[in-house]
Formats: C-alpha cells, structure tokens, sequence
C-alpha cells in the first residue's frame, strides 16, 4: 500500500487553482470521459482514491498540463504492461 509523499517543490503553471486537478479525487465540474466517471463513482472512499488491484493509476510528469487517469480512469496492469505482440 502507497503513502501520501511530501513534495515542497511542487508548483502550479495556472495563476488560479482549478479544484479537480489540484485537489484530486474533488468533485469535477469538468466533463470526465466515461472510465474517469466510473473511477471517481466507484472508488473514491473517504476522499481518497483507492485503486484495486491490478490497475494503476497513470499520472502525468508535468500534472498541470497531463491528460492522465485523472481525466481517462484508471488502466489494467494487463493493458498498461503488455508488450507489444
């Protein structure tokens, strides 16, 4: 099990804050693409996303400007693992 990281150098490119991305899971406003929705739906508990097992959740290297799991959902460690056949 994962556990929450200190990141002090983190900074936001946007001179506002929008809720969704810098306060993941929040609630969006934003329309979410059906697998976000299911992912926020089902498994969001006390405001965390717990993320079961065999899936992973892919977060973008520069998370101001990523389309990520936050916006697509989660993906199976079979699809995100795979080789190419």
């Amino acid at each position: 099990m994962g556990s929450r990281v200190n990141e002090p150098y983190t900074q936001h490119s946007a001179a506002f804050p929008i809720m969704y991305r810098d306060n993941f899971p929040a609630p969006s406003a934003l329309p979410l693409r059906p697998r976000a929705m299911e992912m926020l739906q089902n498994y969001v508990v006390n405001g965390e996303l717990v993320v079961p097992q065999h899936y992973v959740f892919a977060m973008g290297d520069n998370r101001d400007d990523s389309d990520d799991s936050r916006y697509w959902g989660l993906v199976s460690a079979r699809e995100y693992c795979s080789e190419p056949r």
